[in-house]
């Protein structure tokens, strides 16, 4: 972020949406992954499958211990909805707190939690990834510009707008996320949803209309055939 403000080394970057960064920067509220990394699938030990299956509301979820980073922007939005969360300040490391019993959930993205069980395979064998529950917290990645360079602001702003009036944008999203969202079969999980006050207003000055939002609820059938 301070780079950012500076503007000498760096002039633009994508980043979730924080408080801090729209005080010093130029925002462009426009979420450049539709709001998907705020749809979370968990990461869990083989032997905790049937406590998943269980699951029937989101305070049952909330029974069960689950992992984050320090300074990770999922993490208070978990605190804050009443999680019993377990930091840790090193990523691979949180694999290795999961395989040991530390604690018994780790939320991770559509398109990350497969491969990273994929990667982590030899290491932690007994690390699976759940099959029944979608946590929604809200996550909205933005650009955003130094305050050094407005024009950029603008021209950023005012090409990803005909991106997504001329239908080009979601060509590439679904272009690069099908898979992953496949993958997750979300039609077969149950939704559970909590609020996040980081970003609360910024909903409210997104440049784009509910509509454009990744929705878990739609039919990927025709999006993702191709």
């Amino acid at each position: 972020m301070l780079a950012l403000k500076e503007g000498i080394h760096i002039t633009v970057m994508a980043e979730v949406a924080q408080p801090s960064w729209d005080a010093n920067l130029l925002a462009i509220p426009i979420p450049i992954r539709k709001g998907i990394l705020g749809f979370r699938i968990f990461m869990i030990h083989q032997d905790d499958k049937e406590k998943m299956q269980a699951i029937k509301t989101l305070d049952d979820l909330k029974l069960l211990t689950t992992g984050s980073g320090s300074q990770w922007v999922v993490t208070a939005p978990l605190e804050q909805a009443g999680f019993s969360v377990v930091t840790g300040s090193n990523y691979d490391g949180l694999f290795g707190m999961l395989a040991k019993g530390r604690f018994q959930t780790f939320s991770r993205g559509i398109g990350e939690a497969y491969k990273e069980v994929a990667l982590q395979k030899n290491n932690y064998s007994g690390i699976v990834v759940d099959e029944n529950v979608l946590l929604h917290i809200p996550l909205a990645a933005f650009f955003y510009v130094s305050p050094k360079f407005p024009k950029l602001a603008e021209r950023i702003k005012i090409g990803l707008l005909r991106l997504i009036n001329n239908n080009t944008f979601d060509d590439l999203f679904y272009k690069y996320h099908c898979k992953d969202i496949l993958q997750a079969n979300l039609a077969g999980r149950k939704i559970f949803d909590i609020p996040n006050k980081a970003i609360s207003q910024d909903q409210a000055r997104f440049l784009v209309p509910n509509e454009f939002m990744f929705n878990p609820k739609q039919n990927f059938s025709e999006v993702c055939k191709q």
